[in-house]
């Protein structure tokens, strides 16, 4: 069995560098009164734990969609001046409607450096057709992020179209991520 830890890197190690990750983030976003919240496990740490969840070892941050840009375009200039830092699909051709931000330093499973998830949040419109219009697109979401079988009759016959077919899911992953970041970053 292998640790998903190097001995010379364990939990505690990683979450104190998810914290320094953390402060860097909230300084950028106070000087430039970007809203942002803890969310996920990294809310429920804070709250039940006053801290980490005991195994986590990422943060989930939501950045409103009107700041999201905002957000990236500080983040990437300060990761140009900061050469452990970067945001990890902010200048890849790889499509993802959300971006990491990482310290390279460190990397768990060797593979990934630490990070924060950056999820925009769009605020929609409290109708029965936005509420469906969005719970349609995040069936679509979990599948593509989590690997979650969709309720495909949650799915709008308009988005079906964004199903994956089987025959190149690295590209309808892609063209799905791109319609849905074009949906969260629009009004």
């Amino acid at each position: 069995m292998t640790e998903k830890y190097p001995k010379n890197k364990t939990l505690i190690t990683v979450q104190n560098v998810l914290l320094d990750l953390l402060i860097i983030f909230d300084e950028i976003c106070c000087k430039h009164q970007i809203r942002y919240w803890l969310d996920s496990g990294s809310l429920l740490g804070a709250y039940r734990h006053k801290g980490f969840i005991p195994w986590d070892d990422d943060i989930d941050v939501c950045v409103l969609a009107e700041d999201y840009k905002k957000v990236i375009s500080l983040l990437t200039d300060f990761c140009k001046n900061n050469n452990k830092h970067i945001l990890y699909f902010a200048d890849m051709k790889f499509s993802y409607f959300y971006d990491y931000f990482s310290d390279i330093s460190y990397f768990y499973n060797g593979v990934f450096p630490l990070r924060i998830d950056l999820i925009p949040v769009k605020i929609i419109e409290n109708s029965p057709e936005a509420i469906t219009i969005d719970k349609s697109l995040l069936e679509i979401v979990k599948l593509y992020v989590v690997g979650k079988e969709p309720d495909k009759n949650k799915i709008l016959d308009i988005h079906k179209k964004y199903l994956p077919t089987g025959i190149n899911l690295i590209e309808e992953r892609s063209i799905f991520f791109d319609f849905y970041e074009n949906y969260i970053l629009t009004n």
